[in-house]
């Protein structure tokens, strides 16, 4: 057993050399891999030059298909896709100016089969075309929303001209608001052509067309020719010139300016004076088109048109005043867009996304706006790495400058989230790794070194018997025979490693009984002199 136990620990001692040595030699290496795996100072730090390396870390906005040409006269369609990039979406906020001042029947929808429900849709028509503000949540709050390049807005439009259309994104105004943080959509402007007709390749039943000229009878307005459309004259539907549908002869209307008046002529609402529109060719007022003297809606209709604003319906005539069935829905008829059956702003610059209006209820009392400042690309964050951002609440969505953007504020963080991050870092993992090893071999020879001291210690104390011994002596002027006895008993317990004390007790002990023999003698010569 004492063989096997001296084995055992002369191993352990052999084996403790050598831990040691590699676990310095691991902690060495691994920082040594920490220092030469860093970026140079002199190189930027900041997540932004990753950023601009990997245009596909920020959200996109682009057109399902962006080659695709309209055709005058034509109902078109314009879909927008969102690539999230893996961000889960909790509610998404778009504005955008539609460059083409000539479309009609123009209609922007939140395509319900992106899980994205529109809480607002808001069309203003300004000097060169539309302003756009989309507001979309998700259409069930529980679900979990990601969009990879897919659909979630709809333009319907019809143009009436030839030439292009653009779509221009406002960069501060266009963001997608997640659980943690709000930051801006990468969007690019957007451009369409628009032609007169489809070439004869692109449209095999080109030849078998008609177009209808001057007071021809026509179903649509795609009968007609160009600058042409289908007006219905109280006697059939005829072909007119469409800034002068009321022309038998297709005549050029007189020059009347800018500001037509109420159920004057027009072709399109710039044409009508201000808080008029143009619909079905006469100036109207847009809340109550059906009414030739653009009289402001009664209480009545007014009551009615709120009320039936939005429900279901399967045609025009389930709609009140005013109203039409567009998507199984009562919308307002010059704005179906409109989610409220609000009439378009007309010819002024668009505040529809200012920050600093405010809105007084019938109190007097002053709402502002929430204004959310969502982070840009190049703001030190990737939208793609939330895993990693701090969770903030709604109320710090509002300002660049909380904990999370702030490079000097204090960021709560433990030491072991610090080793975490550590080890989940690309460049940093490896030698943290090594430096971890070595520690741990470190401090297993440590845990080694006590178990061979505890197994190599002697027990802390033995006994050593010593034999009972009697020291006598005769004392001076007594009797002889009489003697003074000195008890010396040595019974105790030795502890262990002072042998050599024991050696000189035994030593001190032989010159005292030597000692004794002399003064003995001593006294014996003194009795018999």
């Amino acid at each position: 057993m004492q063989k096997e136990t001296s084995f055992i620990v002369k191993f352990i001692g052999n084996l403790n050399k050598l831990v040691p040595f590699i676990g310095f030699l691991l902690v060495i290496a691994g920082i040594l891999g920490l220092v030469f795996v860093q970026k140079p100072i002199s190189e930027t730090q900041e997540l932004r030059s990753d950023a601009s390396e990997d245009q596909e870390l920020w959200p996109k906005i682009s057109a399902d298909l962006p080659d695709q040409t309209f055709f005058v006269d034509k109902i078109s369609q314009i879909a927008l896709n969102l690539n999230s990039q893996n961000a889960t979406i909790k509610k998404i906020n778009v504005v955008f100016n539609i460059i083409n001042d000539d479309l009609e029947d123009l209609i922007v929808t939140v395509d319900a089969a992106s899980g994205l429900r529109a809480e607002t849709v808001e069309v203003e028509e300004t000097e060169d075309g539309y302003l756009v503000n989309v507001l979309a949540v998700k259409s069930n709050p529980n679900d979990q929303v990601e969009l990879n390049n897919d659909t979630f807005i709809k333009i319907e439009f019809t143009p009436k001209s030839e030439g292009n259309i653009s779509i221009n994104f406002d960069e501060d105004n266009t963001y997608i608001v997640t659980p943690s943080l709000a930051y801006v959509i990468e969007a690019q402007t957007i451009n369409f052509d628009i032609k007169t007709k489809q070439d004869d390749e692109d449209n095999q039943d080109q030849e078998e067309i008609i177009i209808k000229d001057c007071n021809q009878s026509c179903s649509s307005n795609a009968d007609c020719a160009v600058n042409f459309r289908c007006f219905n004259t109280g006697s059939g539907n005829k072909c007119r010139l469409a800034t002068n549908p009321s022309s038998s002869n297709c005549s050029s209307p007189p020059d009347l300016g800018p500001n037509k008046q109420c159920n004057q002529e027009c072709a399109n609402s710039k044409e009508c004076a201000q808080g008029l529109s143009c619909w079905n060719g006469a100036c109207r007022n847009p809340s109550n088109v059906e009414n030739t003297s653009c009289a402001n809606q009664t209480a009545q209709e007014k009551e009615m048109s709120v009320n039936s604003c939005g429900e279901s319906c399967s045609s025009n005539a389930d709609c009140a005043i005013n109203l039409r069935c567009y998507q199984s829905a009562c919308r307002l008829t010059t704005n179906p867009s409109s989610l409220t059956c609000s009439a378009y702003t007309e010819k002024k610059v668009s505040k529809i996304y200012d920050q600093a209006s405010v809105s007084e209820d019938a109190s007097g009392s002053a709402d502002t706006k929430e204004i959310i400042e969502p982070i840009k690309k190049g703001d030190n964050m990737i939208p793609n790495s939330e895993l990693n951002f701090e969770q903030v609440g709604e109320d710090k969505l509002n300002s660049r400058t909380n904990s999370v953007l702030n490079d000097d504020a204090p960021v709560d963080e433990t030491a072991f989230d610090f080793l975490v991050k550590m080890l989940k870092d690309k460049q940093q993992g490896l030698p943290t790794k090594v430096i971890l090893i070595g520690v741990g071999l470190l401090a297993a020879s440590l845990l080694v070194l006590l178990i061979a001291r505890l197994l190599s210690a002697k027990p802390k104390s033995q006994a050593i018997e010593q034999p009972e011994r009697l020291i006598t002596h005769n004392v001076i002027d007594q009797d002889p025979d009489h003697t003074k006895v000195f008890r010396s008993t040595r019974n105790t317990a030795v502890p262990s490693g002072t042998e050599n004390l024991v050696s000189l007790e035994q030593a001190k002990d032989a010159r005292i009984k030597e000692l004794m023999k002399k003064l003995d003698g001593q006294s014996k010569n003194q009795n018999q002199g």
